[in-house]
């Protein structure tokens, strides 16, 4: 006796599961991208407001006041902590790639690496340009 199998082909990757996959790989990418930036940009921030050691020696070498670092530290988390809320993701992720701009050319004009800053700029436009549904955090 033979037994015979009915073979059904299954197509689980057709385009629009191959599309629903991509957008949900994307949403949760942001997410991650986002929790990095909030967890990055509330670590820096915190260095500067507490006036850690080395940031306050970067800078008085930049030749800058203490007031701007305290400033800069402050926008930081709060622009981190805006990431964390739906509703002011754009406007923060913006503000922190701009920042981030001038923190590129504040390290170019001193002489120092601006590899992390214009990577911190690329990763803030992506989680600001990302479409309006995202994956949520609060």
């Amino acid at each position: 006796m033979s037994k015979e199998y009915n073979l059904v082909k299954i197509d689980s990757f057709d385009k629009c599961s191959i599309l629903q996959l991509t957008i949900n790989f994307m949403k949760y990418l942001i997410l991650l991208l986002r929790i990095s930036l909030i967890v990055l940009f509330l670590m820096t921030g915190l260095g500067k407001v507490i006036a850690s050691e080395a940031m306050v020696s970067t800078f008085n070498n930049w030749g800058w006041p203490l007031w701007m670092m305290y400033l800069t530290g402050a926008l930081e988390i709060i622009f981190a902590l805006g990431l964390v809320f739906n509703r002011f993701v754009r406007i923060s992720a913006m503000l922190l790639s701009i920042m981030m701009v001038v923190a590129v050319v504040v390290h170019i004009v001193n002489g120092e690496t601006f590899i992390m800053p214009a990577i911190l700029a690329i990763l803030a436009i992506m989680v600001a340009k990302h479409p309006k549904k995202k994956a949520k955090l609060a």
